[in-house]
């Protein structure tokens, strides 16, 4: 897969992230939908991205209620026999293989997923060195700690873009560390430590926060993004 390619993928998970935030509950034309879906079993690309975006709505907690109790229900019945991974490489027109679901499948060996749906919660052993992680987490980012140790994070690289909130505790041995373009939410955490003199020196996250919402340059040299300026903000 090319550069273009990948930039094409990339535009087309963003515009999806998008539909969500903004896109309004539309209950007659999901009940419209799934009438249709009962009896045919067949979804328009439009119909499979709209119905996904309502699954999305579904996901805030903030979100309750009979309305959203019919909504969550109504949307389950369409997706029950449905496989995601298959829909979402449609929508996005990716492969399946560069969509992850888990947290063993972001962290799968040498492969390289372009995109994690929903949160992306990693509870590390020891070691995060070297990995590459997702290039977009749709929803949050959790990395902590599986124990009291700490995380080696020399070279990880996190995703250029997390929809919602980051959250990262107890790093040391950043060395090399590359940080995302863009974060939706909030950023926070425990302590982090920056051992390589090269780069500025992160003794609390507070300072790492600072620095990253200032516009600090990204130390990204597996990226060569070292030119641009950090972005925290919606997407």
């Amino acid at each position: 897969m090319n550069v273009n390619e990948a930039e094409e993928i990339k535009n087309n998970v963003l515009t999806f992230m998008r539909k969500v935030k903004n896109s309004k509950i539309d209950m007659v034309r999901l009940k419209k939908i799934q009438g249709h879906y009962a009896l045919t079993k067949e979804l328009t690309d439009e119909e499979l991205s709209f119905i996904y975006e309502m699954a999305e709505k579904t996901r805030d907690e903030h979100n309750c209620g009979d309305f959203y109790l019919e909504l969550e229900m109504t949307v389950g019945k369409i997706l029950m026999s449905r496989n995601i991974r298959q829909d979402f490489a449609k929508i996005f027109k990716c492969e399946e293989s560069q969509i992850s679901l888990s947290t063993k499948d972001a962290l799968m060996g040498n492969t390289v997923r372009l995109c994690h749906l929903g949160d992306l919660n990693i509870h590390a052993e020891e070691s995060l060195d070297d990995q590459v992680l997702p290039r977009i987490v749709t929803g949050s980012l959790r990395i902590c700690p599986a124990d009291k140790m700490a995380i080696h994070a020399k070279n990880l690289v996190l995703p250029e873009i997390i929809g919602e909130d980051l959250l990262l505790c107890k790093f040391i041995e950043t060395e090399g560390v590359v940080l995302p373009d863009s974060v939706g939410g909030y950023i926070s955490g425990g302590y982090i430590y920056c051992t390589n003199d090269q780069n500025p020196s992160f003794d609390t996250l507070d300072k790492f926060i600072d620095y990253f919402n200032n516009g600090g340059l990204l130390f990204a040299p597996d990226r060569n993004r070292t030119d641009k300026k950090g972005i925290v903000g919606k997407l």
